[in-house]
């Protein structure tokens, strides 16, 4: 998915005072943003188990959050706890459909848990829907100018992590000596950005150090790689091509920072371009399917890759790579968040 719902950048700005009420905000804002025309309302306490009401269409809606985004899980727990509260003001509110608001996926067997509870308490079968991350990540794509005061995609890149990032990409120990040498004497501070997601990357650096080496850390804080994916049941393969840009203009690999203007200084990008070839990689290919599987849920999966035909083995390369680098990237964040 291109937007992360976690903590990590999801503000918590008032009136909200903990994440599960800014996750609550950004449902509603987002909702506005799609049914304008509608009359939806935020119900203030006592928890009555719905948070948005649209009564013009008799839809409830029940926010659940967790921490971690789209690499948490939703316990279905609480979830029948606000169906069960939700059921005792069904004639006052008079809905219809109850949707549950998620920035992440279920536990194991839980939405047929509250399926299954929802029937026994005689509601029809279809009265029950989840809007999982996907379906948010498609509204903020749709309506960004409503949200981008919602959230801080920025990540605060330390010294020490520039260094880690710079033994990761295999430089000599003395290089890296004398490039952090260089970094510590004249900070330069940078603010690099992606075309694959939100999130932007805040650094020190040195202006006597060149483009090629600061599209290696970035690369290593991003958890990008120029290995290519290969996907078997299509025969394809797909890896990227790398470049540092302005306004979408790359910058050559040997011009040092200090050479480049201000204003391209303040607009840098990561551009990761996604070449798919019709064969499979004969080396350095790895399972894209399996990738896939380990980075990412079923259902964002089924959602992200509806619609695409097999027979289109392109476009549906270039999907699937698409997925497996932007949940690498805030993979590759949370873990660098956390350290």
């Amino acid at each position: 998915m291109r937007f992360s719902f976690s903590a990590e950048y999801l503000k918590v700005k008032p009136p909200s005072s903990n994440f599960g009420e800014a996750w609550e905000n950004l449902c509603f804002v987002l909702l506005q943003a799609e049914h304008g025309g509608q009359s939806l309302q935020r119900l203030a306490p006592p928890d009555r188990g719905i948070d948005i009401l649209c009564r013009s269409i008799g839809t409830a809606y029940q926010c659940k959050s967790n921490e971690h985004g789209a690499f948490g899980t939703i316990n279905a727990g609480s979830c029948i706890e606000s169906l069960n509260r939700a059921m005792t003001v069904q004639t006052t509110f008079q809905w219809k459909t109850l949707n549950y608001c998620l920035n992440a996926p279920f536990t194991g067997d839980g939405l047929h848990k509250i399926l299954t509870h929802a029937t026994s308490l005689g509601l029809p079968s279809d009265c029950i829907e989840t809007l999982g991350p996907d379906y948010w990540n498609d509204l903020c794509e749709k309506h960004s100018s409503s949200i981008e005061e919602l959230f801080d995609y920025r990540v605060f890149v330390s010294e020490s992590q520039v260094r880690d990032a710079l033994k990761k990409a295999r430089y000599y120990d003395s290089f890296i000596e004398q490039a952090m040498q260089s970094i510590l004497s004249d900070p330069l501070s940078l603010t690099v950005t992606n075309n694959r997601c939100p999130a932007a990357l805040v650094l020190p650096f040195s202006g006597e150090l060149t483009v090629e080496h600061l599209i290696d850390v970035a690369m290593s804080i991003y958890g990008v790689t120029l290995d290519r994916a290969n996907f078997p049941d299509l025969r394809t393969s797909c890896g990227p091509s790398i470049s540092l840009t302005t306004d979408r203009r790359p910058h050559p690999f040997k011009t040092k920072i200090r050479d480049l203007t201000p204003e391209q200084r303040a607009s840098l990008q990561l551009w990761i371009k996604l070449v798919w070839r019709d064969k499979l990689a004969d080396d350095k290919g790895y399972d894209g399917e399996e990738r896939m599987m380990y980075l990412m849920t079923d259902t964002i999966l089924r959602r992200e890759l509806s619609g695409i035909p097999a027979s289109d083995r392109g476009e549906l390369t270039l999907k699937r790579t698409e997925l497996i680098f932007q949940a690498s990237i805030w993979q590759s964040l949370t873990k660098l968040r956390s350290t």
